[in-house]
């Protein structure tokens, strides 16, 4: 007779994705939740939200209607519901945006708070949401934590899972802002037989184009005038793992 042995691994916290354009807000609700016992993640536009989207799994964002850029709160919504389904919105409004809180509200979100923020308010919604939101605990598959309710996205994670097996295969990955690519690349790391070695993101659109052969292949001390010591290049970083090229196409 053999005892099952009990995974003591404690419970990874929630993750909760923040979106405002006004610092002192996004210190206050940190703050909050990090008592709370949450892990927050601020941003102060829409597009850097969508950035995070792509690179994270969050159980619940709190969402400012107002942003400064191209996304504002309800596009946001709009995004998440579509794609993440399962994920709890809470927007931020202004006295004058109740209106348009009420028409999130219709469109998926759980509730709203009028600014200034009533800290005590959000607190109670937490309170009421931590037995709905997705259980983080710790788990064999990386898969495993990915939610979905579609069978478009059960047919991509069954080929994640195939593809996951391959060592040598070089995989495009193509999607819309915010739909989670670069997520599910991590995750095809963390599956593969690469997952004990390193895994480097490369922000392609973010070298100029006369550094690039120094950054992906590093440089020899005294290959050039500023060439003072050695460097490893990304690739050499990276040998034995992944390689994402984010915004190849930039």
């Amino acid at each position: 007779m053999t005892a099952k042995k009990q995974n003591m691994a404690k419970p990874a916290r929630q993750k909760v994705l923040v979106v405002d354009d006004d610092p002192l807000i996004r210190i206050g609700l940190e703050k909050l939740l990090e008592k709370e016992g949450y892990e927050p993640v601020a941003v102060g536009t829409g597009r850097a939200a969508l950035e995070q989207l792509d690179r994270q799994d969050f159980s619940l964002a709190l969402l400012d209607l107002k942003l400064p850029d191209s996304y504002d709160g309800l596009s946001l919504l709009g995004i998440i519901k579509k794609t993440r389904p399962n994920m709890t919105v809470v927007m931020i409004s202004g006295q004058t945006e109740v209106r348009s809180a009420v028409e999130a509200m219709k469109l998926g979100a759980f509730d709203y708070l009028e600014k200034p923020i009533d800290f005590e308010r959000l607190r109670n919604i937490l309170h009421d949401l931590r037995p709905t939101l997705p259980d983080k605990e710790e788990s064999d598959s990386p898969f495993d934590d990915l939610i979905y309710t579609t069978d478009a996205m059960k047919r991509v994670v069954d080929l994640m899972r195939r593809l996951a097996t391959k060592s040598d295969i070089t995989i495009l990955m193509l999607g819309e802002s915010g739909t989670g690519k670069n997520f599910l690349c991590q995750k095809l790391h963390e599956m593969s037989p690469r997952r004990d070695f390193p895994y480097v993101q490369i922000g392609c659109a973010n070298i100029p184009e006369h550094l690039i052969e120094s950054e992906l292949f590093g440089y020899e001390k005294g290959a050039f005038t500023d060439a003072k010591n050695s460097k490893k290049g990304l690739v050499e970083i990276a040998e034995g793992g992944t390689i994402l090229l984010d915004e190849l196409g930039e």
